[in-house]
């Protein structure tokens, strides 16, 4: 109860912080919109020439495209915001003020800063699966439930590779660029994994698990996604925060405070 609470707070700040550029959501609102007709374009006449990209059909492709919008739209108003500053802060020193907080210092790492308007592409996105739902006619509450479900999950893992991926920080202090990694995997992630090879399908299945990330999410939607796939993404996504726990632990066991 008492995190949740203070998740509100962090997210009310942030917002009022950006009240002052509350335009931004508009021209953000209008710029998503208009990329996301621009790919569904693309694909409309993508499919005019094929009728399936690794097995998946044109109503699939939509829902998947809705979902990288929702992903990138984590990214941008969450994930980079608050996460990838961590790397400045060890440098100059700050995280010592963070660590005197009365408060876990990962929880705050995590959710201190949103770009509140950069969240246009979630909104965009989630109308864009709906969409795709009704046109498959799957639109119904257990698909609905389990899409967001699953998106949870998938949240969790993306949130780990991060994480994890800033965590460098803690050995190597100059990482402000290792983020592009995650966006490369996130793009990856815009294509059905079954249309890679075997070998990018195991490790996008199960090394960087970014089908839990994308492809999962669609498969809920649509209602064709089966209970062990479903068990395998909990069982991931929890692993992951496990992990990312450890990870946070061991790097912060690392630390020598500026002060010391």
């Amino acid at each position: 109860m008492r995190y949740g609470l203070l998740l509100l707070v962090l997210i009310r700040n942030s917002f009022v912080l950006e009240l002052e550029f509350r335009l931004n959501a508009l021209v953000n609102l209008i710029n998503s919109s208009l990329a996301c007709l621009l790919a569904l374009l693309v694909l409309t006449g993508f499919f005019g020439q094929v009728s399936q990209v690794g097995g998946w059909s044109f109503n699939q492709m939509v829902a998947l495209l809705g979902v990288t919008l929702i992903v990138e739209s984590l990214i941008d108003s969450w994930l980079f915001p608050s996460i990838h500053s961590l790397s400045e802060y060890i440098r100059r020193g700050d995280l010592d003020f963070i660590l005197i907080r009365p408060v876990d210092p990962q929880f705050f790492i995590t959710f201190h800063r949103f770009n509140v308007w950069d969240g246009a592409n979630f909104v965009v996105g989630y109308i864009v699966v709906l969409v795709a739902m009704y046109q498959q006619d799957a639109l119904i509450f257990s698909n609905f439930m389990q899409f967001n479900l699953t998106l949870l999950l998938g949240a969790c893992i993306f949130y780990s590779l991060f994480m994890c991926s800033n965590l460098i920080a803690f050995w190597f202090t100059k990482v402000s660029d290792v983020w592009i990694i995650c966006y490369s995997l996130m793009d990856m992630g815009r294509f059905p994994v079954s249309a890679y090879p075997g070998a990018m399908r195991f490790v996008l299945s199960f090394i960087l698990p970014i089908v839990f990330v994308s492809n999962v999410p669609v498969q809920a939607a649509l209602g064709i996604l089966n209970f062990g796939t479903l068990a395998m993404a909990f069982m991931y996504a929890l692993g992951a925060l496990f992990f990312t726990r450890y990870l946070w632990l061991k790097a912060l066991s690392r630390y020598s405070s500026a002060s010391s």
